[in-house]
């Protein structure tokens, strides 16, 4: 799954503000709770992007903002980040979405809500203007934000081009939207839960776990590792998680994903690739951000050699 001499990545997704509050103490429905409330850039592919950069890859988003003080705000702390951001659509149709969650003082999620109406203006007419981006790229990276028809497109140009196609599914509910497309991917990377939505059973190493449509699945499975699932039993592996303190757990699929794909276009063997995504993902658990500030491959690099797998 090497990238040739392509070294930068597209990604195609949500782009939107993250509002995390957190609780003092045990969380109380119908009162206000005494907590601490952080404002950051967000979306699934956006975070992608950041973690892609911060790590040295150079990275592309594509995806849909709001004409609005969000947007601008989130439009500037990314491209400070340094992704490219040059191609983003504006939009006055729609205002810049929101990503909303309660934890409590023990980081356990409460509950989210999340307004990424904006992505769905992000269109196939939008993607077929991008088509040269995406045929140079080493991999396109899409999450199941965007619409059906936009999906299909984009998984489409970049099978046109040979470029491998890695998706994230974001959720349970907008992973269903996996099913009905007719794509190709190279890697999908759902933590258990999606997982079980789109095959009806739970990640087994013991099975052979990759859907028809797809290479390879990396499953997240939290403290026990990951598991990467293929078409035969000989295929399966388990790879050992890194212990670490969580101080919060949001963005770590994120920064996983971004990590293996870094190692993916370094060339690296599947099992240096995980442990890479692994790797991002500690850095990410111990940070209050979805996307910590922290990462770099001088950090990751301190994680991964001075901290032995369980």
């Amino acid at each position: 799954m090497k990238s040739g001499l392509r070294e930068t990545v597209t990604v195609i997704g949500a782009i939107h503000l993250d509002i995390k509050g957190v609780s003092e103490g045990d969380l109380l429905a119908g009162t206000s709770n005494p907590g601490l409330i952080e404002v950051s850039p967000g979306g699934v592919g956006r975070n992608i992007a950041e973690n892609l950069s911060r790590l040295g890859v150079g990275v592309t988003l594509l995806g849909a903002l709001g004409d609005d003080s969000f947007g601008r705000y989130v439009e500037e702390l990314t491209k400070q980040a340094g992704v490219d951001i040059s191609q983003l659509q504006r939009t006055a149709k729609a205002a810049t979405g929101v990503y909303l969650s309660l934890t409590d003082h023990e980081h356990r999620a409460f509950c989210a809500l999340s307004d990424t109406r904006t992505a769905e203006l992000v269109t196939p007419a939008y993607i077929r203007g991008h088509e040269s981006l995406l045929a140079g790229s080493a991999f396109v990276i899409l999450d199941t934000n965007l619409p059906e028809e936009t999906l299909e497109e984009a998984a489409r140009i970049a099978e046109r081009h040979g470029v491998p196609v890695v998706i994230e599914p974001v959720s349970v509910k907008k992973a269903a939207r996996l099913k009905k497309l007719k794509i190709t991917a190279a890697c999908l990377t759902p933590n258990a839960l999606e997982y079980r939505s789109l095959t009806g059973g739970d990640p087994d190493i013991h099975k052979p776990g990759a859907l028809p449509w797809v290479k390879r699945v990396y499953v997240t499975l939290g403290d026990q590792g990951v598991l990467a699932l293929g078409h035969t039993l000989e295929e399966n592996r388990l790879y050992a998680s890194i212990p670490t303190e969580v101080t919060d757990e949001n963005g770590a699929g994120d920064a996983f994903t971004a990590g293996l794909v870094a190692g993916l276009v370094w060339g690296y063997s599947e099992e240096k690739a995980v442990k890479t995504g692994i790797g991002a993902a500690v850095v990410t658990l111990r940070s209050p951000r979805t996307v910590s500030e922290e990462l770099s491959m001088e950090t990751l690099e301190r994680v991964l050699n001075k901290e032995k797998p369980v």
